[in-house]
């Protein structure tokens, strides 16, 4: 630290000293719940499959913006921010370095005032844990320049790392209001009781039937149209542990939460990937077309061959594909994928996947990849700007980060992004849960609303901590 101190003086720029250090394995939510602390920003990403979650505490650096450009605004900055990083220690182990979190908002601009996070946000966290498997490692990235303290800084890393060491050993947290979140047994004891609940099924029923004849009339041809749940409950809510729940229950799923430090939350189990990359190599899929899981092994049979075998699923999603493909190919990409699509199946329900791979061209970064797939059909619709504008006129509520893009980039260039579906923004004793369907032209209103009552029921489950499908009000 000293060294970078000196840097600092010498360039007369703030330098940031980036330390990776091999801990025993810890869990990342553990890390959230005791970390924390009012005014505090923080960042959860993780997908239980694969055994591997990242997450961000308080911020080293902050960058936000909006406009068609935001992608590669975020690009620069992030390029900017690394030639004043030094990095040291143990870099050889996943997840080490400085990662950068980020999140886009749906719409690129006109976000309504006062909504309570930027079009784009792109931040380097303090303090970092990731866990891969059974490997974790802690990297704290500190700012140093010329009046920094460099002893105190290292008195309070050494601090962190033997609260970190405490974790991984008792795999217990305290939130900041004293109750207790165990990471080896179940708990959901900080839910809230529900107050009440309000949808309004007929303007929804209303856009499904106006944009499916807007479609038959060739004004365009697929639109996602979202809907929103308005809940109240008689205490905060607790975005850790509705993580901890949807994690649980939803272990294909991406499962996020990003807190702006001002007291909003945005989390989500999101199935849908929007882009990974690793060493030159992308990996995105198509996601469209969906039905519910069968109560019994043979309704379940039933209702996944109906869902491959389905005219008006298959076309909504190779819409999709068609449109993936294509923003791949003017990036000068060969992707790969499969001619059918296979099932991605969910504990309520399933959807039609297709994965689709491609090698990287030198020069081109992940934010170029974001900038040209956001959004995709899944949850825009086709042609994208047409979709766009319409989204606008059907809804009237604020997307805000629903299905945007959501996660992170390394200083190498790898990272991964989700798409910020199944989501709800929790603000206090307030939640607004948010989920979506594509409408085509033969697209039945009364169908699209069963199927948006079932994207609903993973957040309504992991506010209350009760899985009752009864918990969805009837649209």
């Amino acid at each position: 630290m000293n060294s970078c101190q000196r840097l600092a003086v010498d360039k007369q720029h703030a330098q940031i000293v980036s330390i990776s250090s091999t801990i025993q394995p810890v869990d990342p939510l553990a890390v959230i719940a005791s970390f924390r602390r009012p005014r505090k920003r923080y960042f959860y990403f993780g997908r239980q499959c694969t055994q591997e979650t990242v997450v961000g505490i308080d911020t080293a650096l902050n960058f936000t913006g909006q406009g068609r450009k935001r992608f590669l605004v975020a690009k620069e900055l992030v390029h900017l921010a690394l030639a004043n990083i030094i990095k040291v220690g143990d870099l050889d182990l996943p997840f080490a370095g400085p990662h950068f979190f980020c999140q886009f908002t749906f719409f690129d601009e006109g976000i309504e005032p006062g909504f309570p996070f930027s079009p784009a946000s792109v931040f380097l966290p303090r303090w970092q844990v990731a866990r891969s498997q059974e490997q974790s490692v802690a990297v704290a990235n500190l700012v140093v320049d010329w009046k920094t303290d460099i002893e105190l800084l290292a008195q309070e890393v050494w601090q962190v790392y033997q609260k970190l060491l405490l974790l991984s050993r008792t795999g217990i947290a305290a939130t900041s209001s004293g109750e207790t979140i165990s990471t080896k047994k179940r708990e959901f004891s900080l839910q809230p009781q529900i107050e009440r609940s309000t949808i309004d099924t007929a303007a929804f029923k209303s856009m499904v039937v106006s944009a499916s004849q807007a479609i038959r009339d060739h004004e365009f041809e697929k639109i996602v149209l979202a809907h929103t749940i308005d809940i109240n409950a008689l205490k905060s809510f607790e975005p850790l542990a509705s993580i901890q729940q949807l994690r649980q229950q939803y272990p294909y799923c991406y499962v996020f939460c990003t807190h702006n430090g001002m007291g909003q939350s945005f989390i989500g189990a999101s199935p849908e990937r929007l882009a990974k990359v690793q060493h030159q190599q992308l990996s995105t899929e198509a996601l469209a077309g969906s039905a519910p899981r069968g109560k019994t092994a043979a309704e379940d049979a039933y209702c996944a061959q109906s869902l491959l075998s389905s005219a008006k699923d298959l076309r909504e999603h190779q819409i999709v594909v068609e449109a993936i493909v294509s923003r791949l190919l003017q990036l000068s990409m060969q992707p790969k994928f499969s001619i059918q699509p296979n099932l991605l199946q969910l504990p309520n329900i399933q959807h039609l996947h297709t994965s689709i791979s491609a090698k990287i061209p030198e020069g081109l970064s992940l934010f170029d990849i974001l900038a040209k797939l956001h959004p995709t059909p899944a949850v825009g619709g086709e042609p994208q700007e047409i979709a766009y504008q319409k989204i606008r006129d059907y809804e009237n509520f604020e997307r805000g980060l629903y299905a945007g893009p959501i996660g992170w980039i390394d200083d190498q260039g790898n990272g991964e992004f989700a798409v910020a579906i199944r989501s709800a923004l929790l603000n206090g004793y307030h939640a607004r849960l948010y989920a979506g369907t594509g409408i085509v032209a033969d697209s039945n209103a009364d169908k699209e609303a069963e199927e948006i009552k079932l994207k609903f029921q993973p957040l309504l489950d992991a506010l209350t901590g009760v899985a009752e499908p009864s918990k969805v009000p009837d649209l």
